[in-house]
């Protein structure tokens, strides 16, 4: 269905709300906030510029070679992986082009994948490397994701873990690490790189989505959305001085449009419900939940990951998700079983947006959340190499 007919038959058949509930919402669009947003990142999923042919960029053998180049020579320093930048995983030949993709995913459709790296040939240490060196030409600050919450782990391994045996000391055991279907959200931070070091025997697409196509369609069609995701929320909150914080889901700064989605912190898990000293979420609330994600989904490029794929896409301006998977069972013919297994950095570029501590090009209700995630130092990061649970600090 196309983004305007699901908008249009958006009524009583289609949602657990009363339809009448929504009638006397505001028509306008809230203050600041524009008619349209143009911006080549306002794109459906048949354009043209998110054609695989647009977005992937195939390595050729100097790309290859340079990059394993600067591969050995990092091993051979000794230098802990919180010291990858561009200056020791060096790529003369290959920077250009690294510095047209940032470009493309901070000021273009949003995202670029590098394909043609044999994950199969590396370690899990070597391809973490090469990820973190790649990543410091598309941004030069990592970020923590559960900064707020005092968690420092930089590196984040997306792949299926067992759940723990039952047990009221049980790890949090969130999306990341399970193989059902994600839906669309956000991160917390600027760009998120994402390297495939394995592909599942089944499924596990990765869906990504414009913002401003979903925007552009909900203010056209339904402005009482965009007030709903314009107000404020109240989110549970990782830090451990203050339970809960508030803030909106959607902004218009700087005449761009931001929007930050974290379901884990609005709705929780099934093993990991909203608390019930949180207000709970209102029926408009829900509705604009469940209409984002409806309308994203309509509207999503779908992105099905080779072994040793690099993609980078810009988490302001686009919302992903992934579609449920499964790995090969133990026992499988092939030697190397068939695992989903994604390795996760979020990246910064702080000179472009104005330099260490400048915080402008982030909306005030954010900076305080955006300078937990950057504002470290770079021997604070821990980096595991082997498979671990996301925490609830860093699950978004």
């Amino acid at each position: 269905m196309a983004p305007i007919a699901l908008l249009q038959n958006y009524d009583e058949s289609t949602t657990e709300l009363p339809f009448e509930a929504f009638k006397d919402s505001p028509s306008s669009l809230p203050f600041g906030f524009p008619k349209r947003v143009f911006t080549e990142a306002a794109w459906e999923p048949d354009s043209p510029i998110v054609a695989p042919a647009s977005y992937i960029h195939r390595l050729s053998n100097e790309d290859l070679v340079e990059i394993h180049e600067a591969l050995v020579s990092f091993e051979c320093s000794g230098a802990p992986l919180n010291e990858v930048s561009k200056a020791t995983f060096q790529l003369p030949g290959f920077e250009s082009k690294l510095a047209d993709s940032r470009n493309q995913i901070q000021h273009g459709r949003g995202f670029v994948l590098f394909r043609g790296i044999d994950a199969e040939k590396h370690s899990l240490a070597q391809l973490a490397i090469i990820h973190a060196g790649l990543a410091s030409y598309i941004g030069d600050k990592r970020g923590m994701s559960g900064g707020e919450g005092g968690d420092k782990t930089v590196l984040h391994h997306i792949t299926h873990i067992p759940d723990p045996p039952p047990s009221s000391n049980a790890p949090y055991h969130g999306p990341p690490n399970r193989n059902k279907s994600l839906p669309l959200h956000t991160d917390l931070g600027d760009i998120i790189t994402l390297f495939t070091a394995r592909t599942p025997s089944i499924g596990g697409s990765f869906l990504l989505a414009s913002t401003s196509t979903i925007y552009n369609a909900l203010a056209s069609l339904r402005p009482s959305i965009i007030h709903t995701l314009a107000s404020n929320w109240t989110f549970e909150s990782p830090s451990p001085t203050s339970p809960s914080t508030t803030r909106p889901l959607l902004y218009y700064h700087n005449s761009r449009l931001l929007l930050n989605i974290s379901l884990v912190r609005i709705i929780g898990t099934p093993e990991r419900p909203r608390p019930a000293f949180l207000p709970p979420l209102s029926a408009a609330q829900r509705e604009a939940l469940k209409v984002v994600e409806e309308l994203g989904r309509e509207m999503c490029v779908r992105i099905d990951f080779e072994e040793g794929d690099l993609l980078a896409f810009d988490n302001r301006r686009l919302v992903h998700g992934r579609e449920r998977f499964v790995d090969e069972v133990e026992g499988g013919k092939q030697e190397r079983k068939k695992k989903r297994h994604l390795l996760r950095l979020i990246v910064r570029n702080k000179i472009e947006r104005g330099g260490e501590g400048t915080w402008e090009d982030v909306p005030v209700q954010l900076r305080e959340v955006w300078k937990a995630v950057y504002e470290h130092e770079s021997g604070e990061e821990q980096w595991p190499l082997k498979e671990e649970r996301f925490s609830f600090m860093t699950s978004h």
